[in-house]
């Protein structure tokens, strides 16, 4: 085994939940946060749940590590949460300095994590009432989102003589700012 294996896995292999904190840092800043995915610790899961919405590089983690992992419905849920964050604020997370620099998720990208959502949990195998209403759930929010795209596709392309510059983009950064409520888009319970 070459050296840089036998150190990974040593690394990998300790048992010290603050070390492999830093080590996973570390993955981060050295741009290979992907590689994460292929650890198999006991400190991996909280440690993905904890940088998922507060560091966008590593935004995707989370549920691409259930995906793996084919545990379709958490790998929903996941996405379910990142879809509906009002922010991306980074948590305190006491050996991560970076987490200040979370963004905020656009419009665009909320509904492809619902998309991704509604794809998780058709996939999952056991799947009882409660699933099968979170399913549903996602995919009204997925119609919402779309017709949100729709709407802030219409308002960008309004010409200056139709609408003034600080209009158009507030009405988009409202828009982008979160997924609606259901009953705002539909507000008599017609479907979309």
């Amino acid at each position: 085994m070459p050296l840089r294996d036998e150190a990974y896995s040593l690394a990998i292999g300790s048992d010290d939940e603050l070390f492999h904190s830093y080590l996973y840092d570390w993955h981060i800043k050295q741009g290979r946060a992907e590689q994460l995915l292929d650890y198999d610790t006991p400190f991996i899961e909280t440690y993905l749940r904890d940088v998922a919405g507060a560091v966008p590089e590593c935004r995707d983690l989370l549920w691409k590590f259930y995906q793996r992992r084919e545990e379709y419905l958490a790998a929903a849920h996941a996405l379910y949460e990142l879809a509906t964050s009002d922010q991306c604020v980074a948590p305190q997370i006491a050996t991560s300095s970076w987490c200040a620099n979370a963004s905020a998720i656009d419009l665009q990208t909320r509904a492809f994590y619902l998309a991704q959502a509604v794809t998780a949990s058709k996939s999952a195998a056991d799947v009882d009432a409660v699933d099968a209403d979170f399913a549903a759930q996602l995919s009204e929010l997925l119609d919402v989102s779309n017709v949100q795209v729709e709407i802030a596709q219409a308002i960008s392309a309004l010409k200056e003589s139709e609408v003034s510059p600080d209009v158009k983009k507030d009405a988009i950064d409202r828009l982008n700012d979160k997924v609606l409520d259901i009953e705002i888009v539909r507000p008599h319970g017609h479907m979309l």
